[in-house]
């Protein structure tokens, strides 16, 4: 068996590095850039992990917890546990509740239940609850 010896000069080896190095920056640039991009689901097609959900909101010193149940496409129902304290301080509470479980039922967005002035502030409570506990089930 003959070996050859090569003799290899340090200008050479640079020019054969520098070579190499331009070839791997060129493929990572090709890479980052003509990848194909992952699929983004549209805001439309928002998927949620089926299951119950909870959220609480204060009124006063008493919380009011609020149980969502999700399946994959949207809410499915909404119910609250509402204590006593609660309902004689806070009267709208049990009527604005009513009326947004009643929205739920009917298959509508409960951000979308109309609400007189009176009871603006309490819906808005009840629905950042609502969102909260639907934000807990989001993919």
């Amino acid at each position: 068996m003959a070996f050859r010896v090569v003799t290899l000069r340090l200008p050479q080896l640079i020019r054969a590095g520098l070579a190499v190095l331009g070839i791997l920056i060129v493929a990572l640039l090709c890479f980052l850039f003509f990848r194909p991009s992952p699929e983004v689901p549209s805001a439309s097609a928002e998927l949620y992990y089926p299951g119950l959900y909870t959220a609480s909101v204060q009124f006063g010193a008493q919380t009011v917890c609020v149980e969502v149940v999700m399946n994959e496409s949207g809410i499915q129902s909404v119910s609250y546990q509402i204590p006593a304290e609660v309902s004689e301080v806070y009267p709208l509470v049990a009527e604005t509740s009513a009326d947004i479980e009643e929205q739920v039922r009917a298959g509508k967005d409960p951000a979308s239940t109309p609400t007189d002035s009176a009871s603006q502030d309490t819906a808005s409570y009840l629905l950042r609850a609502i969102e909260a506990a639907r934000d807990k089930s989001l993919r």
